[in-house]
């Protein structure tokens, strides 16, 4: 069964009737010309309804007004939680890129550091492969003049195995 339309003047006299206070007709008139009577007045009025009687009537001196500020105020809050909640979002995303920066720039300078420390052993490792290739020569060459094998190994460090192929 749909609802028969009402005018705002009669949605007026129905809310005059439930015991709303209405000082000023013209605000009361340009309220409900605004903002949807059952919308308005349906959503909100549990909060304003006398429970001791039977019939569904407001609490004396109730105005149309604070059922207005109370819509809006619930409004407001809906709005502040909405912007709340994507300022979060958005600085959860920042930080979560600030991170990811911050974490690349980690890993470049790790291995940045990773790499030099490779180079300098690496480095190392070609000093001691040349100065064992050059001890073997030595060695070698000390051989060919006749040495004694135990003062060649003596004077180079070398075991015999390293210097007699």
């Amino acid at each position: 069964m749909e609802k028969e339309f009402k005018t705002i003047d009669e949605q007026i006299e129905i809310l005059k009737l439930r015991n709303v206070l209405i000082e000023d007709y013209n605000i009361a008139y340009k309220i409900l010309s605004k903002n949807n009577y059952y919308y308005l007045i349906n959503g909100y009025k549990n909060l304003f309804i006398d429970k001791t009687k039977n019939i569904e009537k407001y609490l004396n001196n109730t105005k149309i007004e604070e059922i207005l500020v109370k819509r809006e105020g619930d409004e407001g809050m809906l709005h502040a939680q909405m912007v709340i909640r994507r300022d979060f979002e958005r600085a959860k995303e920042e930080g979560r890129k600030e991170g990811m920066l911050h974490a690349q720039e980690v890993i470049r300078r790790d291995f940045e550091k990773a790499k030099e420390e490779g180079r300098e052993e690496g480095r190392k490792e070609g000093r001691k492969e040349g100065s064992l290739k050059n001890a073997i020569e030595v060695a070698k060459n000390m051989l060919k003049e006749n040495f004694d094998v135990d003062l060649i190994s003596r004077l180079t460090g070398l075991k015999k195995e390293q210097f007699m192929q």
